[in-house]
């Protein structure tokens, strides 16, 4: 009778068990509010009114008003907007965004610019910021321009700004 012959072999089972992906959470704190502002009057062709991300406002007066009115704020209703986004500590943070004007009125218009939009946390008007204490604010001003021929609105949505916000590692800029 032969004597028979064992080997064994192993095979492992491998997984890397990461940290749950972090939860972003963004949500809208308060919107930006341009409060009440002048119509252009008589021999003004338009108003410009501007509220950046830190609350600093300025209004431009265009033409040469014949009753002595000019383009101004009326209330103190103004406000930069923000954006309240909770992260993870340590994650980086970066955001893009889209306007648009619900109002569809050619008399009526709303912009930003990069420098309008940044992380209170950041340099003025970074587009993107480490998440530090599990939360980074974002804030919003825009500029709005109302020309000659337009009419009275009552706390009109003159402008929309929609932001999506990315996530991810800190980058490495290892030299």
């Amino acid at each position: 009778m032969a004597q028979s012959e064992r080997e064994s072999v192993t095979i492992d089972a491998l997984a890397t068990i990461d940290a749950p992906a972090p939860v972003l959470s963004i949500s809208s704190s308060s919107n930006l509010s341009f409060g009440k502002v002048s119509l252009p009057g008589t021999g003004i062709g338009y108003c410009r009114y501007r509220i950046g991300p830190l609350g600093e406002m300025s209004s431009v007066t265009d033409g040469q008003p014949s009753s002595g009115t000019t383009c101004a704020f009326q209330d103190s209703g103004q406000a930069a907007g923000r954006v309240a986004i909770q992260c993870q500590a340590g994650e980086t943070v970066s955001f893009s965004y889209e306007i648009s004007s619900p109002l569809q009125n050619q008399q009526i218009g709303f912009q930003i610019t990069s420098a309008d939009i940044g992380f209170r946390e950041a340099e003025p008007a970074a587009p993107s910021s480490l998440c530090s204490g599990g939360s980074a604010l974002l804030d919003v001003g825009g500029e709005l321009t109302i020309s000659s021929g337009a009419v009275a609105q009552d706390n009109a949505v003159v402008g929309r700004v929609t932001l999506d916000v990315f996530y991810g590692s800190p980058q490495c800029n290892c030299d």
